[in-house]
């Protein structure tokens, strides 16, 4: 058929046309859901479909099964876009000059099949990809036999599509981002950005990020009494919890609960040894701080003890030193505990005496405390502050921060007397030892006067601790002792539901293979396999130029006058099967590098084709 051979206003002329317009159509349709759907993640798609909008929930759900195929769905929209770009010039060539053809082929192409439907697609993928979701579930039924062998051969030499999750990095900064626009647009305000960043960045720290320095510690000697000037001094410092320690202040053995001490009184002057001693959990100076909110949550303590080491551990079960309590030392001259263990949960005392099980060894050293407080500010990244970190002094109404140095601590008048804040009627104790006159206002101050009396404000004797420098621990023999001691078998980690447990926190090796990747390809099976699919798509794809260049020969020869279709179809049927042939030549070849292909390769087709499926399934 010539060129322009389609009289003008005829009913062949406008059925061409009809089919020119339906072909760009088709073709800007299949280029738009093509940068649509394919730049739409997997990790997107599910997040919208659990927490997006409804409206954006209900589209994410339609197009998630159709985007978790990729290579299918990638091979379906881009042979349908190639066949309508093949055809178009077939019928404008019919319409219009040679000429004419090329400038009005390229323009429609160029406008309405690249540049325009891509530019909404990209904008508004999901919504009209969710829209003509049934359309492409029909397109993929109708090139599946074409679209699906040459998918699987995607997914054999690239590996198929999987979910890439943010790293922490990409996390943390998506969240600042977030952060930056608070009030601009933004839905979270600049406090949860700051804290979902102090949770990313606790991964990255450890018990000496956060840990009290041993010289800060108040601390107590087991051999002390809670005497006046002891109990002015627990007051003075205002701390729920005091470790106590025996001889040595590095000898932490464990702790007291000052709440426990409101019904002691001081003209008893009651040995500490005679309390109930909490147990105090060890934790290394390099444990992540994740762990330690988990130890922290199973309720045994808010509180524990961080040690370093003298030297690198070289033995995880390091015996504990168990000798009386009645001055047993070691070379050293500290006294070691051997006390029955006493649970935080316990209320009910019945001996007079209680330790805990978390005695020093000799190679050990408490280089600081840690508190929950501690680990909450690291996960807040600010300070939290109570009512004990704030001193009013009554006479200058100047409100002073805490912590404070001793100098400038305030002194309490020798004459100051000890009140209750709220005096109970019903308790025999007309006052309680814990709350210093001068700390609360008159309005408070208990009518009743109290027999006692303050004494000079002296100190107890107690042990000055020294500065320590956190000694260094090999990352090995550290996460061997915790394994050792059952801390490396779960980890605490911050997710939308709160806080929750998972596997250690001991980063697994990435250096093997992902078991999910497809297994490596050897050379001589590539070779083989390019070989046989270049002449699986040259051999179709020559018949087809040969026959269509015969079609030219009748026509000038006045042989045959060949109708439009049958090139047309003769086109369609080349396309389709060199895009089979790629299809046949990788089905066709042997994977076994060790064994030769067959000629046809029929027998290798059928083994592939079984083993493909039950891939599938």
């Amino acid at each position: 058929m010539a060129a322009n051979d389609v009289p003008c206003c005829e009913t062949m002329f406008w059925v061409y046309l009809v089919i020119c317009v339906a072909l760009v159509a088709f073709a800007g349709l299949m280029s738009g859901l093509t940068l649509g759907l394919m730049s739409l993640s997997l990790v997107e798609l599910e997040v919208m479909t659990k927490a997006g909008e409804p409206n954006e929930r209900k589209n994410a759900e339609k197009i998630l099964p159709l985007v978790k195929n990729q290579h299918l769905l990638l091979c379906t929209l881009l042979i349908g876009n190639a066949l309508a770009m093949e055809a178009l010039p077939i019928f404008v060539d019919s319409l219009l000059p040679a000429w004419g053809s090329i400038l009005i082929s390229v323009t429609l192409i160029l406008t309405f099949g690249e540049i325009l439907p891509q530019a909404v697609c990209s904008r508004y993928g999901l919504s009209i990809g969710a829209k003509l979701s049934v359309l492409v579930r029909l397109i993929i039924i109708v090139f599946f036999p074409l679209a699906y062998p040459i998918s699987k051969l995607l997914d054999l030499l690239l590996g198929r599509r999987h979910s890439t999750l943010l790293t922490r990095a990409e996390l943390k900064s998506l969240v600042y981002m977030h952060g930056n626009e608070a009030g601009k647009g933004g839905e979270l305000t600049q406090d949860e950005t700051t804290i979902i960043s102090g949770a990313l960045d606790m991964s990255q720290k450890s018990a000496k990020d956060a840990m009290t320095p041993f010289s800060e510690v108040f601390s107590l000697d087991i051999n002390s009494r809670l005497d006046e000037n002891t109990m002015r001094l627990i007051a003075s410092e205002g701390h729920s919890r005091i470790p106590i320690y025996s001889a040595n202040p590095r000898v932490i053995i464990g702790f007291i609960l000052v709440k426990n001490l409101i019904k002691v009184r001081p003209e008893d002057e009651t040995p500490i040894r005679d309390l109930p001693i909490r147990r105090m959990p060890r934790v290394n100076l390099n444990l992540p701080l994740y762990d330690i909110l988990n130890i922290f949550q199973t309720g045994r303590s808010h509180m524990a003890a961080v040690i370093g080491t003298k030297k690198n551990y070289t033995n995880t079960n390091t015996p504990v030193h168990d000798k009386s309590i009645n001055g047993a030392a070691n070379k050293d001259g500290n006294v070691f505990l051997s006390i029955p263990v006493m649970n935080s949960s316990e209320t009910n005392f019945q001996s007079p005496v209680r330790c805990i099980d978390s005695i020093a060894d000799e190679d050990e050293e408490v280089i600081g405390i840690i508190t929950l407080e501690d680990v909450m500010e690291e996960l807040l990244q600010e300070e939290i502050y109570d009512e004990t970190d704030l001193y009013i002094e009554i006479h200058k109404r100047i409100t002073i921060n805490m912590p404070m140095s001793g100098n400038s601590r305030p002194q309490w008048p020798e004459t100051a007397t000890w009140a209750s804040e709220l005096a109970s009627p019903n308790s025999p104790y007309r006052s309680s030892p814990l709350s210093p006159s001068v700390l609360i206002s008159s309005l408070l101050r208990s009518p009743v006067n109290s027999p006692y009396r303050q004494s000079p404000f002296l100190r107890p004797t107690l042990y000055a601790s020294p500065p320590a420098q956190p000694p260094s621990v090999l990352r090995k023999s550290y996460m061997k002792l915790l394994r050792s001691n059952g801390l490396c078998e779960t980890r605490l980690h911050a997710s939308p539901k709160g806080f929750q447990s998972s596997r250690s926190s001991e980063k697994p090796d990435r250096s093997g293979p992902d078991p999910e990747d497809d297994p490596p390809i050897p050379q001589e099976v590539f070779e083989r396999m390019m070989g046989r699919i270049v002449v699986s798509v040259g051999t179709p794809l020559g018949l087809g130029v040969a026959i269509l260049k015969l079609f030219d020969v009748l026509k000038d020869r006045n042989v045959w006058d060949v109708p439009l279709w049958v090139p047309f179809l003769t086109t369609l049927v080349t396309f389709g099967a060199s895009a089979l042939g790629i299809a046949y030549g990788s089905l066709s070849t042997n994977l076994d590098p060790t064994k030769t292909n067959s000629v046809f390769g029929l027998d290798e087709v059928k083994e592939n084709w079984v083993e493909m499926w039950k891939e599938e399934k």
